[in-house]
């Protein structure tokens, strides 16, 4: 396997990995976010890179491209319960992104496991967990299926 597939799908398998405290999880497992280091690092890409990146995630069969470089081009990915989405916003330029879209899904029976309690929890995780380089937004998605938690990922202004 040729030596960037293989970096490509170790990456993005790193992309993954945020337990929730089992007291806001309610046994339920965890709640995969974004690392503060591939965090770091999809801050620090230009458009051209991010979607050079994509492609080559995609190529290595570790992702799946969604959108396109003029609307926003985003890479999806399976995980053990549902999907992690990442999109950055490069609405201010191509320079790097203003923000960082992630929806993690989750269908059921994954969703069904998992409550308020635990979801609200879990945004709590992601916040503390991102701070205090990063400001995050997250917001619960129900749908008939299941779930999605949508997080918006700001780099923190300087102190």
């Amino acid at each position: 396997m040729p030596m960037f597939r293989r970096a490509a799908i170790l990456t993005v398998i790193a992309l993954i990995g945020l337990p929730v405290p089992s007291s806001a999880a309610d046994g339920s497992g965890d709640i995969e976010f974004l690392s503060k280091r591939d965090t770091k690092s999809v801050f620090a890409m230009t458009h051209a890179q991010w979607i050079s990146y994509v492609h080559g995630a995609v190529q290595a069969g570790a992702a799946k491209a969604m959108g396109s470089a003029t609307s926003g081009l985003a890479m999806g990915m399976k995980t053990a319960g549902g999907s992690l989405v990442v999109r950055p916003d490069y609405r201010n330029g191509d320079a790097r992104p203003a923000f960082i879209q992630v929806t993690v899904a989750y269908r059921y029976p994954k969703s069904a496991t998992l409550s308020e309690e635990a979801l609200t929890g879990a945004i709590e995780a992601v916040r503390q967990r991102m701070a205090p380089e990063y400001e995050v937004i997250g917001k619960i998605q129900r749908f008939r299926a299941g779930v999605a938690l949508v997080y918006i990922v700001a780099e923190a202004p300087p102190r």
